[in-house]
C-alpha cells in the first residue's frame, strides 16, 4: 500500500497469499483456474436437470393436424347435418339473458362481431351442434373459441362462385375493415376451417336429397349435367352433330412438388365427391393409348394427315355445308398446323419439359359443352397442355 505522501508503494504482509487463495464456496472453485470444472459439472448436472428442467417436452408434430381436425368433423357430421336442417326449417334458436346454463362466445357476423349468448339444448350432442342450432359454426370441432354465422359463410360461398380468386385472406381483411378492428392474420385460417365444415354439410345435404329423389346412380350427374345437350324429346330428329364439346387446359392451377418444399407435407386424405372430377387412376388407364395406336412417337415438325373416310360415297361433296379452300387459304392452314405441332409440348424436345419438373401438377384439363357446363375435369400430373 502507499505511504502518506503517496510516493512509495509497499506490499502489505500476507496480501499476495490472500489474493492467491480462492474465495470460499463453489464460485471460488470455478474462478480458480485450477481445473476440475468438468468433474464438478458431472456431479451437479443430474441434480440441475431435476431442479430446472420441469417443463414437459412435447414431441408431437403439426404434420397431421389437418387430418385430425377433419376426422373430428367427420365424426360429428351426421349430427351437424341434422342440426343444420333443423336450423333451416325452424330458424335460429334465441338464448334469453336469464336462460339457465347460458354461456358467451366470440362470434363474427356480417354486421358485427362480439360476444353472443348460447345455451345447450337437450337434443345437442356437442358444442358444434349447439352453435349450428343458434345459426353459427365453430372454427374448430372441439372446444371452439370463435364462431362464424352460417349466413356469413353462405355469403362468402356466393362471392367465391362468381369470383374464385377472392381468397379467405381478402375476405378476412374486408371483415376487419368493416368492423373497424385490427387485422388478425389467423382469422383467415379460422374462416377456412369453418368453411370446410360448411361445405361438407352442404354436400351431405345434397347427397340425402339425391337419395330421396332416386338419384343414387354415381353416373347420374354426368348424364344430366346439361339438359339442353343431353335431354332428348320424343320424335326429335337426329342431327349430324348432336353434341358439341370443347377441351382445353390451363397452366394457372399449379402445384409445386413437395420435394422442393421446406418441411414436411401435412397429411390430408380428403377427396372430391363430384363425379365430374377424374382421379389419377382413371386417367392413367389411357396413358399408353397413343403409343399403341400409332406404334411410334410423333415427330416434331410433322404435319398430321387426316385419315381417309371409310365411306366416301356417303359424303355429299356438292352440299353447301362443305367448306372449300383456295390455294392461299390452304397454305395458311398448313403453316398454322406446322406452328401448332412445333409448339406441342409433348412432341417438343426434352429441354422444354425440364421447366415443369418443379410442378407435381401443371394445371387442369377440362371438357365443356357449348353451353358452358363442365363435363369432366382432371389434373395434368407431370404433364402439360396438349
Amino acid at each position: 500500500m502507499a505511504d502518506e505522501d503517496g510516493s512509495n508503494w509497499v506490499d502489505e504482509e500476507g496480501l499476495n497469499e490472500a489474493l492467491a487463495a480462492p474465495p470460499p464456496g463453489e464460485d471460488g472453485f470455478f474462478l480458480s483456474h485450477a481445473g476440475g470444472e468438468a468433474s464438478l459439472q458431472q456431479i451437479f448436472l443430474p441434480r440441475s436437470l431435476i431442479i430446472f428442467s420441469r417443463k414437459r417436452h412435447d414431441f408431437r408434430t403439426r404434420q397431421d393436424r389437418v387430418e385430425l381436425r377433419m376426422q373430428q368433423w367427420r365424426a360429428q357430421l351426421p349430427d351437424l347435418v341434422d342440426a343444420y336442417l333443423t336450423y333451416q326449417a325452424d330458424g335460429a334458436k334465441v338464448c334469453e339473458m336469464d336462460t339457465p346454463g347460458r354461456w358467451d362466445l366470440q362470434v363474427v357476423e356480417f354486421e358485427r362481431r362480439g360476444l353472443h349468448p348460447f345455451a345447450h339444448l337437450s337434443t345437442a350432442t356437442s358444442a358444434s351442434v349447439t352453435l349450428i342450432l343458434h345459426g353459427f359454426l365453430g372454427a374448430s370441432p372441439e372446444q371452439p373459441q370463435l364462431a362464424f354465422s352460417i349466413q356469413l359463410l353462405a355469403f362468402y360461398r356466393q362471392l367465391h362462385r362468381v369470383h374464385p380468386r377472392f381468397s379467405f385472406d381478402a375476405f378476412a381483411k374486408s371483415l376487419n375493415h368493416f368492423h373497424t378492428v385490427p387485422h388478425a392474420p389467423y382469422l383467415a385460417d379460422q374462416l377456412s376451417n369453418a368453411y370446410d365444415c360448411y361445405l361438407a354439410i352442404l354436400r351431405e345435404v345434397s347427397r340425402r336429397i339425391a337419395i330421396e329423389l332416386g338419384r343414387e346412380d354415381p353416373h347420374w350427374e354426368q348424364k344430366n349435367i346439361c339438359p339442353l345437350c343431353l335431354y332428348e324429346t320424343e320424335g326429335e330428329p337426329k342431327l349430324k352433330f348432336n353434341f358439341l364439346t370443347a377441351m382445353d387446359g390451363n397452366n394457372s392451377l399449379k402445384l409445386v412438388d413437395s420435394t422442393y418444399h421446406a418441411g414436411t407435407v401435412q397429411t390430408d386424405s380428403r377427396t372430391t365427391s363430384s363425379a365430374r372430377w377424374m382421379d389419377p387412376d382413371s386417367v392413367n388407364v389411357f396413358k399408353d393409348e397413343v403409343a399403341k395406336v400409332t406404334g411410334q412417337s410423333v415427330k416434331s415438325g410433322s404435319v398430321p394427315v387426316a385419315a381417309p373416310s371409310e365411306n366416301p360415297d356417303l359424303e355429299d361433296l356438292t352440299s353447301e355445308e362443305t367448306v372449300w379452300l383456295n390455294v392461299t387459304e390452304h397454305d395458311d392452314l398448313a403453316k398454322c398446323l406446322d406452328t401448332c405441332v412445333d409448339r406441342w409440348r409433348n412432341a417438343g424436345p426434352e429441354a422444354r419439359k425440364k421447366m415443369f419438373a418443379l410442378f407435381a401438377i401443371a394445371g387442369i384439363f377440362l371438357a365443356v359443352c357449348r353451353h358452358g357446363h363442365v363435363l369432366v375435369v382432371c389434373d395434368m400430373i407431370r404433364s402439360v397442355e396438349l
